[in-house]
């Protein structure tokens, strides 16, 4: 049964509204609660129509429809995310389909590619691009892939450094890594190379949130949380050392927020080696985004850095004598 044959959206309002008015701490323990109310509230305002079809959700409009893992509809806030990009998905203009259909439960043509992936990295895919905005890769170029998820980056920018060049991709999360893995081997990239393990401050183990295939991430609060794993991490500075690698160009780095502990852990490094940053820093730490704490870091080893805000917040860094 499709949910807009049993939504009514003024009810759903009415909840809504109420949600608003209760107190923060309130709120913020029933967020799956506000999440779903917004989902179903979103469907019915876009006309969108949901239905299951033996594992997988179809959301549908008109003759269109973006076809996904049924368990999304258990995590509201990707629920909401994809009712509210549902036109925005088919606009993309590296994504190709076919039918008025997008299954990312295949695999999806992406940027020429064929890639296993889901549609919140198809959505990002334009803010993928901006990495590198402030360092234009060359052939040769050795690449630092901080967060790989399913190696869309790689992917992009494998053709730039060229096979002279190397991009190591960093990717702890097991599902993740083996959906890299296949991604790269699909299309015969041969100038990547997966490192199973989290960037960190320092070499060690870390506990970790696995995403099963989503977003994961390093536990950041120093507590314990269900679920988590122990896994390997390293620092980069540890990390050139061992592999004896001569030059590291640019890293790019999306680790939801263990940026910070990543960078304090090379400004030791970082002033006696030229490198290039691409980070996202909207990840919040303490209350705020961690682009505010990452500049007062790179200053301390005599980098540049610039952050752009638009519909993400990426922060660049340069060596002073090496911006482009």
């Amino acid at each position: 049964m499709g949910l807009t044959t049993i939504l009514n959206a003024k009810k759903v309002a009415r909840k809504l509204l109420l949600y608003n008015y209760w107190p923060g701490e309130l709120r913020q323990g029933f967020k799956d609660v506000r999440d779903d109310l917004l989902f179903r509230l979103t469907a019915v305002q876009n006309g969108l129509g949901v239905n299951f079809d033996s594992g997988k959700a179809v959301f549908s409009k008109n003759k269109r429809r973006i076809i996904v893992p049924a368990e999304i509809l258990s995590r509201k806030d990707q629920a909401l995310s994809l009712a509210m990009n549902f036109d925005r998905i088919f606009s993309i203009p590296d994504l190709q389909y076919s039918d008025n259909t997008v299954d990312f439960t295949k695999e999806i043509a992406l940027m020429g590619y064929r890639v296993k992936t889901n549609y919140g990295m198809a959505l990002e895919l334009e803010g993928i691009k901006n990495y590198n905005r402030y360092y234009a890769l060359k052939e040769g170029d050795v690449v630092f892939d901080c967060g790989a998820f399913h190696g869309i980056y790689a992917l992009l920018i494998s053709s730039k450094v060229g096979k002279s060049g190397r991009i190591f991709c960093f990717e702890p999360d097991e599902k993740n890594a083996e959906i890299l893995a296949q991604n790269i081997k699909r299309n015969g990239i041969r100038n990547v190379v997966l490192v199973k393990k989290g960037i960190w401050k320092s070499e060690g183990k870390v506990s970790f949130l696995p995403g099963h295939g989503e977003v994961s991430s390093i536990v950041l609060d120093g507590h314990g949380k269900s679920g988590a794993l122990t896994v390997d991490a390293v620092s980069i500075p540890g990390f050139v050392r061992q592999r004896n690698i001569s030059r590291l160009d640019f890293v790019k780095m999306d680790i939801e927020g263990a940026e910070l502990e990543a960078i304090e852990g090379c400004l030791d490094f970082l002033k006696t080696h030229r490198v290039n940053f691409g980070i996202a820093s909207y990840h919040l730490r303490n209350g705020q985004e961690t682009y505010h704490s990452l500049g007062p870091l790179f200053e301390k080893a005599g980098y540049g850095h610039a952050t752009e805000i638009t519909d993400t917040i990426t922060t660049y860094a340069w060596s002073k004598g090496a911006k482009p």
